[in-house]
C-alpha cells in the first residue's frame, strides 16, 4: 500500500489503490496511524461491499490505543467507535482475554491489549468456524481439561453425594 505522504497527507488514495489491484483478501491489519482522521480513511477498506477484500474476522493491531492521554474520545479509539456506530453489520472490538492464551513470558504486555478483531457478520464465510474458538459443543469438562489443565482440579473430585443424617431427620 502506497505511503501516507503519497497524496496529501490522507490514507484514502493509499485504501483506492488496493482495492483497485484486486489484492488476496485481508486478514490482518496493523494501523499504526496516530490520527482519527487517517484512521477513519484507513477503515473505508473494511466498509466495502465486495467480500473478496477481507476475510470474516480480521485481526487488527492499532498502536496508538495505549496512554495517559488517549481514550474513547480521540484518534484511534474514537475511529474504531464511529466506524462500529456507522457499520450494523461490520464491528471492531477487543480481543478479550487475549493475555490467557498468550506464554506467560508475553501475559502482560502491553501490546496483548492493543489487537482487535474487526468482525464482518455479513460475510458469506462468517458462520464458519475458523479454528480459533473453542467448540461450543464440546462438553465443559473437556473445554477444562484442554484450555486450563494444568490449573484445574479435576472434575471428579467435585462430585457430592448426598446422604442425610438422621439427625436432620429428626
Amino acid at each position: 500500500m502506497p505511503s501516507r505522504a503519497a497524496s496529501n497527507g490522507r490514507q484514502s488514495v493509499g485504501v483506492a489503490a488496493r482495492i483497485e489491484s484486486k489484492p488476496a483478501p485481508i486478514g490482518f491489519a496493523s494501523f499504526d496511524l496516530d490520527l482519527y482522521s487517517s484512521t477513519v480513511d484507513a477503515f473505508t477498506i473494511f466498509e466495502q461491499k465486495s467480500h473478496c477484500l477481507t476475510l470474516p474476522r480480521v485481526h487488527c493491531y492499532f498502536d496508538d490505543i495505549m496512554g495517559l492521554s488517549f481514550s474513547e474520545f480521540t484518534g484511534e479509539r474514537r475511529a474504531i467507535e464511529d466506524f462500529n456506530t456507522r457499520n450494523e453489520r461490520r464491528k471492531i472490538a477487543p480481543i478479550f482475554g487475549l493475555k490467557y492464551f498468550l506464554p506467560p513470558q508475553f501475559s502482560n504486555q502491553q501490546w496483548a491489549e492493543m489487537f482487535y478483531l474487526a468482525h464482518m457478520f455479513d460475510h458469506p464465510l462468517s458462520d464458519r468456524p475458523d479454528g480459533l474458538t473453542l467448540n461450543a459443543q464440546r462438553p465443559l469438562a473437556q473445554h477444562l481439561t484442554r484450555s486450563v489443565a494444568p490449573l484445574c482440579v479435576p472434575l471428579a473430585d467435585f462430585v457430592v453425594s448426598y446422604a442425610p443424617s438422621v439427625a436432620a431427620l429428626i
